[in-house]
Order: structure tokens, then C-alpha cells, then sequence
């Protein structure tokens, strides 16, 4: 018994010097983190609640919109909880243009909050509801890139008494949604070229006051390739032209996609509005 208690003992004086030594070698910092948040601090019964999945990215790094652009992957955001709660499509905020090796990136530095909404059911049984995640973000700095996946979940007490929750954060990201067509107070009409079936299809966005600077974001599709872009000014308008490639026509309902138009005012503020551009004739 002696022998063996020295040993013990030994051993754990050994460890205790190997784990207090300071030239151990530190953990691989990700330059990628994630978190769940949500803006309400409880849930009820057929009400609503926002999860955001908060991500920050270190300095000189970059992650994707839903198009990633010329190079990169989309975040992948898959939601599951109990029986009966619905989860909507990801809220995407206004992206950024990232000059690549090769082509442009859409995507986002330091910090973004993809928003997912879900809707309870009108009947919840227990006192809690957990929301699970499985998170894949790919984030890239030059030429290399590293995938980070993560599963997560946040827990819900349920109660009458749901009272928003980081009210600050929601707030600050839900202004960088673009806005449906037609609701943007500062842009006149948008019109499509009548040929757009020709090799070089184009809209024109038509502005009550011209802003300092317009960019375009089309949303990624399997059915068709959008490339070669071209932005410019024309009259109180800007002018868009692009090359499509169709792959899968029966994909395109009514021959439509989504894209985005972000616009700079004149204090420097971004904005966005989503309009749907015509790639073939509809049906």
C-alpha cells in the first residue's frame, strides 16, 4: 500500500508541474466563432421568436452570402426543434463586395447576424423548448480557407411573459435587410431591357435622387449562371448588363431570379431592395 500511495503521489506531482508549465503549446485559434441569440427571452404558444446565429470573423478573414460570388461556399443554417414549430429562410444582410484572386466574393468581415424566424405551435407541451443547429460556415483569408462546423443549441423557458431580448443587436442587423421591391423610397422604377433574351440582357434602376454608389448582388441558383457583370451610370438611372447561362429552364419559375441592389446614400449609409431580374421568357 505505501508503494503504491508514493507512486500517486508522484504522478500527480508530475502532472501538476507539466500543466502549470507556460511554454505548453496554446490551442489553434478559429478565425471564425458562432453563437446562438434570440430576440425574445421566453417563448409561448403560437408566438414567434427570431434566432440569430451571431458570427465574428478575425481581421483580414471573410465569409459568404447566400451567393458566395467567384470562389467560397455559402453558410449553411439548419434549424430543427419540436413537433409543430416552423422555421423560415435565412434573413441575409447586405453584403459586401470581396476582391479575390481571380474574381469577386459577396460576403462579410468582422462580424454578421444571419436571422432565422420560427413559429411556434398553438400548443406546447412542458415548461421548455430547445432549438437545435448545425452550422457550416466557410471562412477564407487570401488563399486559404478553413471550414468551420459547428452543432449548438438554445433553450427557451415557455411563458406568457416573452419579453424581447438584445434588442440593440437585432435591431442594428434587421436595418441592414434590404427591402422588398417597390417599398424603397428612393428608387423611381426599375425597368427590363424588352431583348433581354439577347447575349447581353440588362435592367435599369431609375433613381428620384442619384446615390454615390450601386452595386449588384444576384442571388445563386443551380438553373442558371449569372456572370459578367457590369454596373455603370447612365441619366439619373444605372445601367446593369450581364451574361446568363441556363441550366436547368425548368427550375426558373416564370423565367425569374432574385437579386439585390445595394445603393450608398449621400451620408455614406447603405441600403438594399430585392428585385427579381428576367433570365427567360415566362411562362
Amino acid at each position: 500500500m505505501l508503494r503504491f500511495s508514493t507512486l500517486v503521489l508522484v504522478t500527480a506531482v508530475v502532472s501538476l508541474f507539466f500543466a502549470g508549465r507556460s511554454d505548453a503549446a496554446p490551442a489553434e485559434k478559429q478565425p471564425l466563432s458562432a453563437s446562438l441569440v434570440a430576440d425574445r427571452s421566453a417563448v409561448k404558444a403560437g408566438g414567434e421568436v427570431t434566432i440569430g446565429v451571431l458570427v465574428k470573423v478575425e481581421p483580414h478573414w471573410h465569409t459568404y452570402w447566400a451567393n458566395s460570388g467567384d470562389a467560397g461556399e455559402a453558410p449553411r443554417i439548419e434549424m430543427s426543434g419540436p413537433a409543430g414549430v416552423e422555421f423560415g429562410t435565412i434573413q441575409w444582410p447586405l453584403p459586401s463586395r470581396i476582391e479575390v484572386d481571380g474574381g469577386v466574393t459577396y460576403g462579410y468581415e468582422n462580424e454578421v447576424l444571419l436571422m432565422v424566424p420560427a413559429k411556434l405551435p398553438k400548443q406546447i407541451s412542458g415548461t421548455e423548448v430547445k432549438i437545435d443547429a448545425r452550422l457550416s460556415f466557410q471562412v477564407c483569408h487570401a488563399d486559404t480557407c478553413v471550414e468551420f462546423k459547428s452543432n449548438q443549441s438554445i433553450r427557451f423557458p415557455v411563458s406568457e411573459d416573452s419579453r424581447p431580448a438584445k434588442e440593440e443587436l437585432f435591431a442594428a442587423y434587421r436595418a441592414k435587410l434590404p427591402l422588398p421591391a417597390g417599398k424603397d423610397p428612393a428608387i423611381e422604377r426599375i425597368e427590363q431591357k424588352a431583348g433581354f433574351s439577347a447575349p447581353e440582357p440588362v435592367f435599369f434602376v431609375y433613381w428620384k435622387d442619384m446615390p454615390q454608389k450601386v452595386e449588384w448582388f444576384p442571388l445563386a441558383t443551380s438553373a442558371v449562371g449569372i456572370d459578367q457583370v457590369k454596373v455603370t451610370a447612365g441619366p439619373n438611372c444605372t445601367v446593369v448588363t450581364y451574361k446568363t447561362k441556363l441550366y436547368k429552364p425548368a427550375e426558373i419559375p416564370g423565367g425569374k431570379i432574385e437579386s439585390l441592389v445595394v445603393y450608398e446614400d449621400a451620408g455614406g449609409r447603405r441600403h438594399g431592395v430585392n428585385v427579381q431580374i428576367q433570365v427567360m421568357p415566362g411562362k
